[in-house]
């Protein structure tokens, strides 16, 4: 019993860790894209701009499927350790 809190601790504050990042990551996309919806100059984004949005959002994609994946590891890592006590 006294190895679960130290598994829980591995893996949860990396996960919060990572978690934090993709929130703050992802708030910059959101205002950009405000930015330049609300902005009379919304129509005239450069082309930089726009592949540079769009290189954003594929990178947040990347990143909500990593954040996914950790998350199944540790439910079944989780799940493993209450069965293997059972």
């Amino acid at each position: 019993m006294s190895g679960t809190p130290v598994f829980f601790m591995s893996f949860f504050f990396p996960l919060v860790l990572f978690l934090i990042v993709a929130a703050v990551f992802l708030f910059a996309i959101v205002r950009a894209i405000a930015g330049a919806i609300g902005s009379r100059n919304a129509s005239r984004m450069s082309a930089d701009e726009t592949r540079m949005l769009q290189d954003l959002a594929a990178s947040l994609e990347k990143m909500e499927k990593r954040i996914e994946n950790l998350e199944t590891i540790v439910i079944d890592r989780a799940r493993k350790s209450e069965f293997e006590k059972l």
